[in-house]
């Protein structure tokens, strides 16, 4: 506990705006703390501008109010019922929390939920200094709460704690006191905190509360908390057992509160069903009351919260989903609630050091990523993650790459890793005159098959007839001093057209040519292989005759064709007829053509190809 008063023993203020004036001369100042301190930290300033004035408890304690009030509330601390003490330069400033403001000033503006939570965190207060700490507050009033930037209700007015109350102590502080609080019987000194706390709730209770069980509650504050018998009222922590402090939203409240004093078991119940039970609740009331609790460091480092909670907590709904599945809602806060409550929380939690905490935010990057602004991610997250890659720990590490990763497409390379870059690959895709794509899924090749005359490959090319163009004897017999000549199919139909692929295929073909007088033997000479991808297309060839002296083909085979003599039995089919057939087949062929200038040519082929 002494460790916020050791390291801030010489706090400096960098900021100071005047917010309310209270009683004693007392005056209450937001401040930041400067630099060399947390960056950016908001505080509160009570300062004690009655200088040469008269002490106003001089007939009540020796000390001033502030002073008394600042030694009190260095002894008693509460982790998030009583206004946390953070400083003191002497006796007449203290430094705590920062709060906006007084319940007396601020109560009228709260909605009914905000007071019920805020009713029993007072009482959760009073439990600890009455029944765990042993001393009496003589002041429970509106002027003695303050409320935080979150809504919730701490308690002050420590210069009215006192451990021995007598008679006398409590006439001479009486007029230094909230009259309506004071018990017109209080000369026992029994029950007067249960008094002074009924009367609390009857002020900021309305009667037509739409809180559950709120009106049999201020019932209950008349008869027991009020019975004229000090005696018979109850204790504090019974009152704590009412309704009004049970419903649903006041115990996650409670329960996120006391996380520390929970089992493991009873830890992951809670978050395994809390997703469920906050869609009962507006989730603007979830997110200005629990928020700060649903990011705190015990929820945060909670395994179960982790694997129950955070996937939904951490992200927003995405505008761009499909929303017809309405049952099926896998976020806690839409987009604009996001923004409002967990952003803010969210930048303060980068700001903290931690290993574990900096994993799990990392963890869930990507969830919450867009919910920032462009300028936030720069100047504010990107800060904090670069800090990240140069910590020692390897996991630390790995997982702000990723992340910084997913800052890129958002504010640039540039912003991410500098702008000290320059272009090293090159972008080896080959060059494409046009943008085929094949929406068929149909085979581009038409090579033939050399099993079957009647069968080609995988085609788009309807079934080509031949029949009636091919007259040639079925068998041929190979003998020593006979060639064999090669026939292919053609079609006197139809010609070949490819404009439904949108471009030229073109085929390599091998044609029979029917010469008795002098037979050779024909063979398709390939071309060489040019490294330019685009002479790569199919494209057909001249057929060139063999020579006696011509490279042999079947050397490296190990191997010599021989062929002995045979008779060939022509084919009935005139010469004439044959020309006619290729003609309409627009091919290049070996023979006398007629018309040359018929079929696709080879005029402009010797510019890619180099025979």
């Amino acid at each position: 506990m002494g460790a916020d008063n050791s390291h801030m023993r010489n706090v400096s203020i960098s900021e100071k705006q005047l917010v309310e004036k209270l009683k004693y001369d007392l005056v209450l100042f937001d401040g930041k703390l400067s630099e060399n301190h947390s960056s950016d930290q908001k505080i509160s300033i009570f300062e004690d501008v009655g200088n040469g004035k008269e002490n106003p408890f001089k007939d009540y304690t020796l000390d001033r109010p502030l002073a008394r009030a600042i030694k009190n509330l260095k002894i008693y601390r509460h982790p998030y019922s009583i206004i946390k003490f953070l400083a003191s330069t002497n006796d007449r400033t203290l430094v705590t929390e920062f709060v906006i403001g007084s319940l007396e000033k601020y109560h009228r503006g709260l909605n009914e939920l905000q007071v019920c939570l805020g009713i029993k965190n007072i009482l959760n207060a009073l439990i600890f200094l009455v029944e765990t700490a042993n001393v009496r507050h003589l002041n429970i009033a509106p002027e003695s709460i303050f409320i935080t930037e979150n809504s919730t209700w701490k308690l002050a007015g420590a210069e009215h704690i006192h451990t021995n109350v007598t008679k006398e102590l409590l006439e001479k502080s009486r007029k230094h006191r909230n009259q309506a609080s004071i018990d017109p019987n209080e000369n026992e000194g029994v029950g007067l905190e249960q008094y002074a706390f009924a009367s609390l709730c009857e002020t900021v209770i309305r009667k037509d509360s739409n809180i559950p069980f709120a009106t049999d509650f201020l019932n209950y504050c008349s008869t027991h908390l009020k019975h004229k018998n000090a005696s018979m009222r109850p204790l504090l922590s019974a009152v704590q057992l009412h309704n009004f402090f049970n419903h649903d939203f006041i115990i996650i409240h409670g329960f996120l509160s006391e996380l520390p004093l929970k089992t493991q078991q009873a830890k992951q119940e809670f978050f395994k069903s809390l997703n469920e039970k906050f869609k009962q609740f507006d989730e603007e009331v979830v997110g200005s009351q629990l928020s700060h609790l649903l990011l705190s460091r015990l929820v945060l480092l909670d395994p179960a919260a982790q694997f129950y909670l955070l996937p939904f907590l951490l992200k927003p709904q995405n505008l761009e989903e499909d929303d017809e599945d309405a049952s099926n809602v896998d976020y806690l806060f839409t987009a604009g609630a996001f923004v409002k409550f967990m952003v803010p929380k969210l930048k303060q939690v980068y700001r903290v050091l931690d290993v574990q905490i900096r994993l799990v935010l990392l963890e869930f990057f990507n969830l919450y990523i867009n919910a920032f602004t462009k300028e936030e991610l720069v100047d504010e997250i990107l800060p904090q993650l670069l800090l990240g890659i140069r910590d020692t720990n390897d996991l630390l590490v790995t997982k702000t790459l990723l992340c910084l990763a997913d800052l890129i497409p958002i504010v640039g390379a540039n912003q991410v890793i500098g702008k000290n870059r320059q272009k090293i690959f090159a972008d080896g895709r080959p060059q494409q005159t046009e943008t085929w794509t094949n929406d068929q899924n149909i085979p581009r090749s038409i090579t033939p098959i050399n099993s079957s005359i009647d069968i080609l490959s995988s085609s788009p090319v309807d079934h080509v007839d031949v029949s009636e163009h091919i007259d040639l004897v079925e068998k041929l017999t190979i003998d020593d001093e006979q060639q064999v000549e090669q026939n292919d199919m053609t079609d006197n139909e139809e010609e070949w057209n490819w404009e439904e692929q949108g471009q030229e295929t073109e085929i390599e073909v091998t044609v029979i040519e029917e010469k008795v007088e002098i037979p050779k033997i024909t063979t398709i000479v390939r071309p060489k292989i040019d490294d330019n991808i685009d002479g790569l297309d199919i494209k057909n060839k001249k057929l060139t005759k063999l020579q006696d002296d011509g490279e042999d083909f079947f050397s490296d085979f190990g191997m010599t064709p021989t062929f002995n003599a045979a008779t060939i039995v022509s084919s009935p089919v005139k010469e004439e007829k044959s020309k006619n057939v290729t003609d309409r087949l627009q091919m290049s062929i070996v023979g006398d053509i007629e018309n040359e200038n018929e079929g696709w040519g080879d005029d402009n082929w010797d510019e890619n190809d180099n025979l």
